[in-house]
């Protein structure tokens, strides 16, 4: 029982990292595609997380915010969040020019597009 546990454990440590991974090369690939200044870098990822909490108009309200925010393009693609459901999250410091920004990326469920996210 005890061997068949920590199978069980190590298992899911692997995919979690594996998770994680996956969303940190999201993220970079989306921060490539759409930060304006060519001077900027990611640093210290959080370990990836789930949350039920965030509403379809509580991701508008962080798009919207994040269009009137210089350093990022103003008509960002983002993936469809019509309807409340599991979202990952991360969070990273980003230094972009002589600016440090604290941003949480909000992930679809699948970890493979960013669906919204915050700096301040």
């Amino acid at each position: 029982m005890r061997k068949m546990f920590l199978v069980f454990t190590a298992t899911l440590f692997l995919m979690s990292c594996g998770e994680q991974y996956k969303a940190k090369g999201v993220v970079k690939d989306f921060l490539k595609e759409n930060v304006i200044a060519s001077d900027y870098s990611a640093k210290r990822f959080s370990g990836i997380d789930s949350t039920r909490n965030v509403t379809p108009e509580q991701v508008a309200t962080l798009r919207k915010a994040i269009a009137a925010q210089k350093g990022f393009k103003k008509n960002i693609a983002f993936q469809d969040y019509s309807k409340r459901d599991v979202l990952k999250f991360v969070r990273m410091m980003l230094k972009m020019n002589d600016d440090t920004l604290q941003c949480t990326f909000y992930l679809d469920k699948d970890v493979e597009h960013v669906v919204a996210f915050k700096a301040y």
